[in-house]
């Protein structure tokens, strides 16, 4: 498997006690798989995948990408956040740029890569525009087309599109749905929706809290096809209510 979580923990102090943000949680996941961590706030799905990114190191257990511990971030390893984080004064070019600019490509080969992931990310007609100028949907999609511009290996995309209107949020999921499944990246998505996780994941590894932990990884044989209406669909979605149900409460005291 192209990454291993291996009985990955994390225990870490608060006002001179332990409290467990994760425990013992392992998933294995295949290259260019499309995978989504879902469950309520406080289950560790955002640890988790800070795990994977490297951005937090385990106090147990292990995670590996193509068969190396992961001991920090990667710049071929790509996050985008629910905030989106472009800079205000460049356009919406420059903040594609922005990802590129220690790159050895040329200028022409770094402009050819721009139009292509404005074209990719709908943002013809939008490339001189400034951030107060663009909608949040437009502005998720400049800090897509901002990561996928370095060409990654791995996308971790912490509950992206949770601050926008469900229409503009459905969009959003056909399009990194699609660019997904057309580069081959592999995509780790943390969402409390189940709608989303039933329409994007590959498969969905359900969380729980008290502690931190996956309950059940889920297989989706229909993901992305846009068929949200069909028999199996509403199906896959009852037995995540049903898995999230049986969960039982979760003690913000013990998980983050």
């Amino acid at each position: 498997m192209y990454i291993e979580v291996n009985k990955a923990g994390l225990t870490y102090r608060k006002h001179g006690k332990d409290f467990i943000a994760l425990s013992d949680t392992s998933i294995s996941i295949a290259k260019g798989e499309f995978i989504c961590l879902l469950g309520p706030s406080g289950c560790g799905k955002t640890t988790l995948l800070n795990l994977i990114a490297g951005f937090l190191k385990p106090t147990s257990g292990e995670v590996l990408i193509d068969g190396k511990r992961v001991e920090g971030t990667d710049p071929k390893r790509i996050t985008v956040f629910q905030n989106y984080g472009l800079l205000p004064w460049r356009t919406v070019e420059g903040n594609i740029l922005l990802g590129l600019e220690n790159s050895k490509l040329s200028k022409a080969e770094k402009m050819e890569r721009v139009d292509s992931l404005v074209a990719l990310t709908g943002l013809s007609g939008l490339r001189q525009s400034h951030p107060r100028e663009l909608s949040g949907g437009q502005q998720q999609r400049v800090a897509i087309a901002r990561a996928l511009a370095v060409s990654p290996d791995v996308l971790f995309m912490d509950e992206p599109f949770s601050a926008l209107d469900p229409i503009t949020r459905m969009k959003l999921q056909n399009d990194i749905s699609s660019i997904a499944s057309s580069s081959g990246i592999t995509v780790i998505f943390v969402t409390h929706d189940i709608d989303e996780a039933a329409f994007l994941g590959d498969r969905i590894a359900v969380m729980e809290g008290n502690p931190g932990r996956i309950r059940e990884i889920i297989d989706n044989r229909i993901r992305g096809t846009g068929d949200r209406t069909s028999a199996y669909y509403i199906s896959l979605r009852e037995k995540i209510f049903e898995i999230l149900k049986l969960g039982g409460e979760h003690d913000p005291e013990y998980v983050i």
